[in-house]
């Protein structure tokens, strides 16, 4: 329980990051990796 709540702060700021940097680019990216993310999860 803990340990997600961790991931999702970490994608957060991950989200922010990227956001603020290049927005289309790294939205995209980020929608790719956080979709990745919660098929790993969800197994």
């Amino acid at each position: 329980m803990n340990n997600q709540k961790i991931t999702k702060q970490v994608l957060m700021d991950s989200w922010n990051e990227a956001y603020s940097d290049r927005s289309d680019e790294s939205e995209t990216l980020m929608l790719e990796g956080i979709r990745h993310h919660q098929r790993q999860l969800s197994e």
